[in-house]
């Protein structure tokens, strides 16, 4: 991935923001400096569903079909299943057997691992749907 960097929020989507921030709260190791428990403070479940949900569309306007869009839907729909805020390769390990179709998953995690695989678009776009859907009734 190209090296990024944005000094205005108007940069990038919200969505991406939130997500680190809450990440860096549940999850950062202080190299220095107080604890990311300390140094952030916690998001919502409704805000993290609602930014999750915005993922989803962002997605489909610019990713369509790419390894991140299933790999973030997949952590998306753990989240709002189970309240967990995991990596993307475990979203993707957590959604694998509950989708309908495994290969979809199979697929983005060997493409972020470097190996040679196709997403169908159709499938990510249903995958996407279920997503969204799951987000919006857990809100």
């Amino acid at each position: 991935m190209p090296r990024s960097v944005h000094l205005s929020p108007h940069d990038q989507p919200r969505f991406w923001y939130v997500l680190d921030r809450a990440i860096a709260h549940r999850y950062g190791v202080a190299i220095s400096g107080p604890p990311g428990r300390e140094a952030f403070a916690d998001i919502s479940t409704g805000v993290l569903l609602e930014v999750m949900g915005e993922s989803m569309r962002w997605h489909r306007e610019h990713e369509k079909a790419t390894l991140y869009s299933v790999l973030n839907a997949s952590r998306a729909w753990r989240f709002a299943v189970e309240d967990v805020l995991g990596s993307k390769l475990e979203g993707a390990q957590w959604a694998r057997p509950r989708w309908q179709t495994p290969a979809l998953i199979d697929a983005a995690v060997d493409l972020r691992h470097g190996r040679p695989a196709q997403l169908d678009a159709i499938e990510v776009d249903r995958f996407l749907d279920h997503v969204e859907r799951v987000l919006l009734l857990a809100e």
